[in-house]
């Protein structure tokens, strides 16, 4: 259950990323604001990377295609940060880009984790994607 902790946080700092991300969207074009919440994040990273280093945590242990996979990921971070900061430049506010791309991300990372990476479904978790996609739909209708 340790992991619920982790996601809470995780949720909490998404939100903050969010509100930020569209505060700075009018007053950075998206380009050099992705590169600036990117090299940001770096350095935080690399504080903690220091730090458990030193105090003799394993972190050079990387599994088959561990550098691959991290690698696609940092790759789409740095694309999904302009293309974020493009969305509310682009006039959508907090309520709806967020909530568009959020469970959007969260129905399409599902449909990659069934279809490609053959992970299991319960009837539950499709129905509460279901209920994502028919809330996407609410909160955009109209609005485009």
């Amino acid at each position: 259950m340790t992991w619920l902790i982790y996601a809470l946080v995780t949720a909490f700092l998404y939100a903050v990323f969010d509100v930020f991300v569209r505060l700075s969207s009018d007053k950075i074009s998206p380009i050099t604001g992705a590169v600036w919440m990117n090299t940001v994040a770096a350095l935080t990273v690399s504080i903690f990377f220091i730090y458990n280093y030193i105090i003799g945590t394993k972190l050079l242990e990387v599994k088959q295609h561990g550098w691959l996979f991290a690698t696609l990921a940092g790759i789409s971070v740095g694309l999904l940060s302009m293309t974020f900061i493009r969305v509310f430049a682009e006039g959508a506010n907090v309520a709806l880009g967020i909530t568009v791309v959020r469970a959007g991300g969260i129905v399409i990372a599902t449909l990659i984790g069934v279809l490609i990476l053959k992970e299991d479904i319960t009837l539950r978790t499709a129905f509460g994607i279901l209920l994502s996609v028919v809330g996407v739909y609410m909160v955009i209708a109209g609005r485009l």
